[in-house]
């Protein structure tokens, strides 16, 4: 079995599903289920990361607005015309947890553990190359 200390995060990185800041909340949102991910990447003109949309997100941003037993894009309906309109750099999460390709897997972990998240954005030379899950590196040690 291999170590964490042994493989770096960019042998299991995967590619990140990206908006542009200013791309409008409901587009990033259907994105998101369209494509089931649980992570969105937020940046600017430049591919810089400014922030990531994540599960935790989509859930307060209709907690209170979603009635129980509605599912799927139905809850579309239930968010105000702004929030669907505005830009997705609203909601998203700033200044996101970060990590380095070339960093290993255990200091990858030691990052989600600390800030519990499950995926972190990887970044070299302030522009996004991928994520890292969670689930990716057990995968990964498990093989």
């Amino acid at each position: 079995m291999e170590k964490t200390t042994d493989v770096t995060v960019k042998e299991v990185m995967k590619d990140a599903y990206v908006m542009r800041e200013n791309a409008s909340i409901i587009d990033a949102l259907k994105v998101i289920f369209k494509e089931k991910s649980d992570f969105l990447a937020i940046v600017d003109d430049e591919g810089r990361l400014v922030g990531v949309l994540g599960e935790h997100d989509m859930i307060k941003l209709v907690r209170e607005r979603l009635p129980s037993g509605i599912a799927g894009e139905v809850w579309f309906d239930y968010i105000d015309e702004s929030q669907k309109t505005g830009p997705v750099k609203e909601i998203c999460e700033r200044n996101p947890v970060i990590i380095g390709a070339e960093d290993t897997l255990d200091a990858a972990l030691k990052l989600m553990n600390a800030n519990k998240k499950r995926t972190l954005a990887v970044v070299e030379n302030e522009k996004l190359v991928g994520i890292i899950r969670l689930r990716d590196i057990f995968d990964r040690l498990t093989r």
